[in-house]
């Protein structure tokens, strides 16, 4: 209901998000939390949303006594429906599973430790994680005419990356996390920074 009222609303994204999680549906929790980033990344909540997103992107939050260390244990197996009852299984407008990109997720987790291992910078190993999660978009889930999540948040991550935005938008959201040379990179590149902000602040959010 917040987001009816106040679209922009981070705490209201950022509860959203927190519900999501808990309930198995990692890609509706990653579309949520990436935009309580967008619009509060150096908020007094940042660094909680901040460390929830980075779990959407590790699969969601791995089962207690499942095997597994580095996030792909995931609440449920990729692509299987969130749990009956569950807070983030039915809102605004009815929601369903993600199943490619919930596939996708997983997959890119795996791709980006190997990146890391590689010696690939932090940040640019994001970049092509986050790319290759929103590309899966592009082929809307099952019911997602009636998915609030998708209707609200995909539109907006697509367009992002049609216009190759996804770069500045990783660094922007990261501004207060541990990630080396962000600040660098944000000061380097202010016109990108702010070509991307001013798109985004003037993006027209639906209203349902």
């Amino acid at each position: 209901q917040a987001l009816r009222i106040e679209p922009m609303l981070p705490s209201a994204h950022l509860l959203l998000g927190d519900a999501y999680q808990s309930s198995g549906n990692v890609t509706a929790a990653f579309l949520a939390l990436s935009t309580f980033l967008l619009i509060d990344p150096a908020g007094q909540d940042a660094t909680q949303g901040y460390a929830w997103w980075r779990q959407s992107l590790k699969g969601g939050p791995a089962q207690p006594g499942v095997g597994g260390t580095d996030g792909a244990a995931t609440m449920r197996t990729a692509g299987s429906a969130p749990a009956a009852g569950s807070a983030a299984a039915t809102d605004a407008g009815g929601d369903v599973p993600y199943t490619a990109t919930d596939r996708q997720i997983l997959v890119s987790h795996k791709l980006m430790m190997d990146r890391l291992e590689s010696q690939m910078p932090e940040a640019e190993a994001l970049i092509a994680q986050i790319d290759s999660v929103v590309q899966t978009l592009n082929t809307p889930p099952a019911g997602s005419s009636t998915s609030f999540s998708y209707r609200f948040y995909a539109p907006f991550y697509l367009e992002m990356r049609r216009r190759k935005f996804i770069e500045p938008y990783v660094y922007w959201v990261s501004q207060r996390a541990p990630v080396p040379n962000v600040r660098e990179w944000l000061t380097a590149n202010e016109p990108k920074v702010r070509e991307f902000l001013q798109w985004a602040s003037t993006y027209p959010w639906p209203t349902w």
